[in-house]
């Protein structure tokens, strides 16, 4: 969590020592407030309190389709998250067929994009072996769906 710029916290959090660690990095708020002493005059005095931006218990119940968000040195926000079925292009893409992408299983160096095998260290022209770190799928138990775990 130290090193990430932007922290992102989603409703229902049940991990107490996460919800304190966000609600101590909201920091405290100052609030005005108007108190009753027991002075002779019976007068209201107003005085500044700090509180808790967030506490442990609202980042918990924050609603649905929002999420707490602490970027660098910046207040606390609370952000609606745009849901993205809901938006125009995604359905104009969703009704054209371009929203999910195919996932090809990687069967030898001949099947690799150019521009994989150009960021490998060492890369020579394809010889059909297969590249380093990756498991190819033999012929026997290739598999028979759309994705890997259709099989």
């Amino acid at each position: 969590m130290d090193t990430s710029g932007a922290k992102i916290w989603l409703p229902g959090i049940s991990d107490t020592a996460t919800l304190d660690a966000a609600s101590i990095l909201c920091g405290t708020t100052a609030v005005k407030e108007t108190g009753h002493w027991l002075d002779r005059h019976h007068e209201r005095h107003d005085y500044i309190a700090r509180h808790p931006a967030m506490t442990p218990d609202m980042i918990r119940q924050l609603p649905a389709g929002h999420a707490l968000v602490i970027r660098g040195g910046h207040s606390p926000v609370i952000a609606r998250l745009p849901m993205a079925w809901k938006d125009a292009a995604y359905r104009t893409a969703l009704r054209n067929g371009h929203t999910t992408a195919r996932l090809i299983p990687i069967t030898s160096r001949t099947n690799l994009p150019a521009d994989a095998l150009a960021a490998e260290p060492g890369h020579e022209p394809a010889t059909g072996t297969t590249p380093a770190g990756v498991i190819p799928f033999p012929a026997a138990s290739a598999p028979t769906g759309r994705y890997p775990w259709d099989e």
